[in-house]
């Protein structure tokens, strides 16, 4: 089953999370007006009769029974995001009459991220979506390993070729020796499935740290996309010498996670940080030009929104 894109309706099966999302985006269409379940309700009645549905009223009543499921998740989301969930909701409705703090856009910037195609919907106000979010996880990551913690981005979102790029990294951790290819061939790949890189130093500087390496991902397609995820291999192909401690596997979504489908095995063999996660390590200290491109993103794929 499909997760739910904007521009559509979650089916009447959807998972809470998707249907969660489809009312924020509703609310966020009909900025300052509270969007109840009627309204909701409205909507996927419509949808279903322009694609000429059998047994509509029935489908109606389904979506109806597992909005009470919806609700109990949203009052989730407040705390799960740290108590700076920018939605406003009771039983009946939710809203949404302004977008300010830093917590707001950052919380809608996560969740268009996730809504919208992001392969070919990416760039808006002059901003890219998928390589703003690299820079967000850098940060993230940095503030969740805490004290002495230094973070790379090695994605698209940063300058140089490859083999520069891995130099760099090298330099910097402290550890792999040498940037080594194997193949004759220069390397063509722009980040073999890495985006950001982590570690922990010590006061002695030496080898032996705690390392991570991180993919990021937008949208909701990221399931069979994180297993290309694999430091030691990355580290065998192209550090002259692995580190002493072999890196952890880090994985950072806009998306949320299904609690009722497959919650543990999204997440086995990784560090995942979802939506919320990313979103409670970036509130801090955020830095004022990432602020900037992400108020410039939402505020232009709001108009949008809006308009449509």
């Amino acid at each position: 089953m499909a997760a739910y894109k904007y521009g559509t309706i979650p089916s009447e099966k959807a998972q809470k999370e998707d249907t969660a999302d489809f009312w924020e985006i509703q609310a966020l269409r009909e900025f300052g007006i509270p969007v109840s379940e009627i309204d909701i309700l409205k909507v996927v009645a419509k949808e279903f009769d322009e694609l000429n549905n059998d047994g509509i009223e029935s489908q109606e009543d389904f979506y109806s029974d597992r909005l009470n499921d919806v609700f109990s998740h949203l009052s989730d989301r407040v705390k799960y995001s740290y108590n700076n969930y920018p939605f406003r909701f009771n039983r009946s409705s939710i809203e949404i009459d302004q977008i300010e703090s830093s917590s707001d856009y950052l919380y809608v910037f996560l969740l268009l991220a996730t809504r919208l195609n992001m392969g070919n919907d990416r760039v808006h106000g002059g901003v890219d979506g998928t390589l703003l979010f690299e820079f967000i996880c850098s940060h993230a990551i940095k503030q969740f390993f805490g004290d002495n913690a230094q973070s790379f981005l090695f994605g698209t979102g940063a300058p140089g070729n490859f083999a520069a790029k891995v130099t760099e990294l090298i330099h910097e951790l402290g550890e792999g020796g040498a940037f080594k290819n194997a193949n004759i061939n220069p390397p063509t790949k722009n980040d073999d499935g890495i985006d950001v890189v982590v570690w922990k130093d010590f006061a002695d500087n030496k080898e032996g740290k705690l390392i991570g390496f991180g993919q990021c991902k937008t949208g909701t397609t990221w399931r069979d996309k994180i297993h290309k995820l694999k430091p030691a291999d990355f580290c065998m192909n192209w550090f002259k010498h692995s580190p002493v401690v072999q890196p952890i596997a880090i994985v950072f979504l806009t998306d949320t996670l299904y609690e009722d489908q497959n919650f543990i095995t999204d997440q086995r063999g990784f560090l995942v940080f979802n939506r919320f996660r990313v979103m409670e390590y970036s509130i801090t200290n955020l830095p004022e030009e990432v602020f900037n491109d992400i108020k410039s993103w939402v505020d232009a794929v709001i108009q949008i929104i809006q308009t449509n």
